[in-house]
């Protein structure tokens, strides 16, 4: 057996991810048990100090809430039960990434409330416009589309949009692993791709074809794919535009706004994020009412998986001395490790508060200024201490009352948008503490900034490299980034470079 407690935990995890849904409601139970049971022990070992207290707690909580859906031996629930119960009481308020989740016979799991809206418009025959943040569920939607025109005919044909050829192929990838049919005809076939380099199966005798917009648009143009009324075009029952915000683009932009006037029946707009749903929604709506379609828009902001911000601050010299096998629990931060105290006493990862980041104090709305659990937590503590007679912080907004004793991300996010209520009035007024409240939230990157230039290896090593980050060369710069991430259990990680300099 591993003597390893963190090793054992992985190697767990791991075995649990990798069981069916017949064999996690089998032994699930008793393994998640023993993964509590590590974890507790590990707890007992740390006396839960730091961060580290609160996060093995979560794991545990984690561990628990993820078998509610299986079937557990009254044995293994009556122990599970009171360890749920116990990281509960240490944590006081452990969310649930969820939406008022409610059963709906048409999906196989509880969908949340915004879902059954687009399942209704499907139903319907409506046109609908979805504005859902990435890993939301918009695949979800496309796919309970997709059955709906496969189920009534083996002629109708649902048509997918994507804007790359990269994500062409993913989609397609997908729909293979989801839907099998079987055809009177041999040449007909679920699924197809067609782009300017690349067709795989028949594009005009399958039900699904995936596609980039230039292609769409020479198919739908095209006088052979609608002269007679079981044309390829006159079949096309649905279109799906995949990240329709890119009809803002410069170059492409006029072909998806062709595509969305040329479109002979309903379509689904898909986007993560637009600045002017509903200019958008009246313009969509109007192509749309002069082809006999209702359009309905519906809108979910929140996102399931949070995005934390982060400021690394590269040193000019280091030394590398190759990467080590990391061994550290999955948990959330990158400001400290998993003993809840940073490497060498500093990291060079700082968190970023995104209203330490807010430049103009006259803006509307703060819509666009997503606010994690803990960045929640740690405004309201810097709201609290800020506060003063004049500009007072009701108690209605202290999270022990605030939110429920589990509180699901629903939950959260209502307190998101109380606190943001609170911190708007202060920012317009000149005389709020709000200065205050942003000084303190921006220390922990001005304590990161003053980190020595110079970094030693934490470590004794027979290898020992020399390294310089060049602030021309964007391979010196992350490469000390990539190595950090490493020594974090953060990789592997995918890197985007705006700078057009580079």
């Amino acid at each position: 057996m591993e003597s390893d407690l963190v090793k054992r935990f992985q190697k767990l995890s791991r075995y649990l991810n990798n069981l069916s849904a017949a064999d996690l409601g089998t032994v699930g139970g008793e393994a998640a048990l023993y993964a509590c049971n590590i974890l507790a022990r590990i707890q007992m070992k740390q006396n839960g100090k730091g961060f580290n207290g609160l996060y093995t707690h979560a794991l545990i909580w984690k561990t628990v809430t993820s078998l509610e859906a299986t079937s557990l031996s009254p044995t293994v629930a009556s122990q599970l039960a009171p360890m749920a119960k116990s990281a509960a009481s240490i944590l006081w308020s452990l969310p649930r990434s969820s939406f008022d989740p409610t059963p709906d016979p048409r999906a196989r799991f509880n969908p949340d409330t915004w879902q059954p809206q687009v399942l209704d418009a499907i139903d319907e025959n409506k046109s609908l416009q979805v504005i859902a943040p990435t890993s939301s569920g918009k695949t979800f939607v496309s796919f309970y589309a997709m059955k709906k025109i496969m189920q009534p005919s083996d002629e109708d044909v649902l048509v997918y949009v994507a804007p790359t050829k990269a994500l062409v192929n993913q989609i397609a990838a997908e729909i293979q692993a989801e839907f099998t049919e079987s055809y009177k005809h041999n040449t007909r076939c679920v699924w197809a791709i067609h782009t300017r380099d690349n067709r795989v199966n028949n594009s005009t005798n399958c039900q699904i074809l995936v596609i980039v917009p230039h292609t769409l648009q020479i198919m739908l143009m095209a006088p052979t794919n609608s002269k007679s009324k079981d044309s390829w075009s006159r079949r096309v029952k649905r279109i799906i535009f995949d990240e329709v915000h890119c009809i803002g683009q410069s170059v492409d932009g006029v072909i998806w706004e062709q595509l969305l006037l040329l479109a002979p029946c309903p379509i689904i707009a898909l986007l993560a994020t637009i600045g002017n749903p509903h200019e958008f929604k009246a313009w969509l709506e109007g192509a749309q009412k002069a082809k006999g379609f209702d359009l309905e828009m519906v809108v979910h902001s929140s996102r399931y998986s949070d995005l934390r911000k982060f400021i690394y601050f590269t040193p000019r010299n280091y030394m590398f001395s190759g990467l080590k096998p990391c061994n550290l629990l999955p948990v959330p931060g990158l400001d400290a490790n998993a003993d809840g105290e940073t490497r060498q006493g500093y990291s060079r990862f700082a968190a970023i508060h995104p209203v330490a980041s807010l430049t103009n104090r006259s803006r509307e709305n703060l819509d666009d200024v997503a606010l994690e659990p803990r960045d929640c937590l740690t405004l309201w503590k810097c709201l609290i201490q800020h506060q003063t007679s004049k500009y007072p912080i009701s108690d209605a907004l202290n999270p022990r009352k605030f939110l429920k004793d589990v509180a699901r991300k629903s939950d959260v996010v209502k307190w998101e948008a109380a606190l943001k209520d609170v911190l708007k009035a202060w920012m317009v007024d000149p005389d709020s503490p709000f200065s205050s409240v942003q000084h303190t939230l921006q220390s922990t990157v001005s304590q990161a900034s003053k980190l020595p230039t110079f970094d030693e290896t934490d470590d004794e090593s027979d290898f020992r490299l020399p390294m310089s980050a060049d602030a021309g060369s964007l391979t010196s710069i992350a490469f000390p980034l990539l190595v950090d991430l490493h020594k974090k259990g953060a990789l592997p990680a995918l890197l985007f470079n705006y700078d057009r300099l580079y």
